[in-house]
């Protein structure tokens, strides 16, 4: 049954027990890890200011390139309990599969070994703040001056821009 939870006088959320979105990123990890994936209490931002030619990397699950484009700020919104570690962009592949090999990360997804088990997403900000949206695992704020993103995560997983909610 559909659970309506009242926010205020004007709008609600409606939970969905069982409905899994076959594009979000619960349907494509292992198990055990979505207790990490979902925020079990309230979500802290964090913020970054990256330089073009920088890279977030969260966990082994998702690697965010900056490519091109004027210092910005990144506000990343995801669950508390996952790490997310920066790096030189020329870096960041090494890096991130080193984090694996190493056992550098507490949440290992198996099915990915190696940046090459990611699909690649790339975008060009519109001059406008958005949001950058990885389906359920996280979104990053960004005020938008026409940068050059690249997403990367796992193949089946929606990553789209749209207007920001925050």
């Amino acid at each position: 049954k559909v659970i309506k939870v009242p926010v205020d006088e004007c709008s609600s959320i409606y939970d969905t027990p069982g409905i899994l979105l076959e594009d979000s990123i619960f349907a494509n990890i292992d198990r055990k890890l979505i207790k990490y994936v979902m925020p079990r209490k309230e979500v802290k931002p964090r913020v970054y200011q990256l330089s073009k030619q920088q890279s977030l990397i969260v966990e082994n699950i998702a690697k965010i390139d900056f490519v091109d484009g004027d210092k910005s700020n990144f506000t990343v919104f995801m669950s508390n309990d996952l790490n997310i570690f920066r790096s030189k962009l020329e870096n960041s592949e090494k890096t991130f599969n080193n984090m694996i090999l190493n056992k550098q990360i507490k949440l290992v997804d198996r099915n990915i070994k190696s940046i090459s088990d990611l699909k690649c997403h790339e975008f060009v900000l519109p001059n406008e703040d958005v949001d950058i949206v990885i389906s359920g695992l996280l979104w990053v704020k960004v005020k938008g001056k026409g940068q050059r993103i690249v997403i990367h995560t796992h193949d089946g997983v929606a990553v789209y821009i749209r207007s920001c909610k925050i």
